[in-house]
């Protein structure tokens, strides 16, 4: 049975609070400027670049390595067939919002709580009992 849960996580860890932004976090209106990159072939050329990555509605079962995206800060892998969200990005220390609806997510690792400056996580419409 599918059960609908919309997760909106504002504060992963109240320590995150206390510590210092990184310099290399955009604000959200430098993030409005910056290319928008739709397949990890396009942001492959240039990842160290890659702030914002879109890989929506592509019917993924994996995302594959988003490691090599040190920079990202924003995440959009909404409307595909992930059971899980990325091993991967549970190192990316500069992402904050991570919108991950319409999967087939069951379960979130304790890992999430390793991206300190992570303060968005949508998970609506996923197989979170």
């Amino acid at each position: 049975m599918k059960t609908t849960i919309h997760i909106i996580a504002t504060a992963i860890i109240a320590a995150a609070a206390c510590m210092p932004a990184s310099a290399q976090l955009l604000t959200e209106d430098e993030l409005k400027a910056e290319k928008v990159y739709k397949s990890t072939a396009d942001a492959d050329k240039q990842p160290e670049k890659v702030r914002i990555l879109d890989l929506s509605g592509q019917n993924l079962t994996t995302a594959g390595d988003l490691s090599k995206y040190a920079n990202l800060q924003v995440l959009y892998i909404q409307g595909n067939r992930l059971t899980q969200l990325p091993e991967s990005i549970y190192g990316l220390k500069n992402l904050e919002q991570i919108y991950a609806d319409n999967n087939q997510i069951a379960l979130v690792w304790d890992d999430i709580s390793n991206l300190k400056n992570l303060r968005m996580l949508s998970l609506g419409a996923n197989e979170i009992t």
